[in-house]
Formats: structure tokens, sequence, C-alpha cells
């Protein structure tokens, strides 16, 4: 899973987010660093953390999110993210029962 650590860019043309996957005690938790849709603006330097998802489990090489409610085998998971090398990530979540998909690559620069 430390693959998946480390700070991610989102390569979309909707909107810009940079987000930071980490652990703590037993989650993977992705923290918000940056997000701006055109309409909302977060930053990291915000009062309130924001996450993207808290509960991040691996699951036949691939990631799921464990809060996403996805209860049984059978269940689509809200938030699935697949490795796709060591820089990339392909982030599938789904948005009132559709699934949408984002590159995020990883930020090398601090």
């Amino acid at each position: 899973m430390e693959k998946i650590y480390g700070t991610w860019q989102v390569k979309d043309a909707y909107h810009k987010a940079i987000y930071h996957i980490y652990k703590t005690n037993d989650s993977v938790m992705a923290r918000v660093v940056y997000y701006n849709d055109g309409t909302q603006i977060i930053r990291e330097s915000d009062p309130d953390t924001l996450f993207y998802f808290k509960n991040l489990r691996e699951k036949d090489g691939h990631f799921i999110d464990a809060l996403s409610g996805a209860t049984h085998s059978d269940q689509v998971p809200d938030i699935k993210i697949v490795p796709k090398g060591n820089d990339s990530l392909l982030v599938t979540k789904q948005i009132m029962n559709s699934p949408t998909q984002e590159i995020w690559v990883r930020q090398t620069t601090p």
C-alpha cells in the first residue's frame, strides 16, 4: 500500500485538486491540499481539514474506501484507486450511481 502514499495532483479538465495520501494509526487517508472547481476553492491552510477519503483498504490489487457503504461484494465502492505504475493512479468515483474517472499524478517537487 505504501506505493500510493504521497502527494497527488488531479489531471482533469473540470477542476484542479491536490491530495495527500498517508497512513495514520490504522487508517489510510487522503487530505485535501488544494481544490478548485470554479465555484469553490479549498486550501490546506483553511481552518477545517477536509478529507477525500478516510479509510482506504487494499483489495485484489486496487484500493477501495472502506467507509463508502459498499458492504457486499457485488456492490460498487464509491471510490476505487488502481495504481498505474509508480507515479499515477486511476481513481474511479461513483457520483449518482455513475462512474467518473480521474488520473492522479504523483507530485515530486516539494
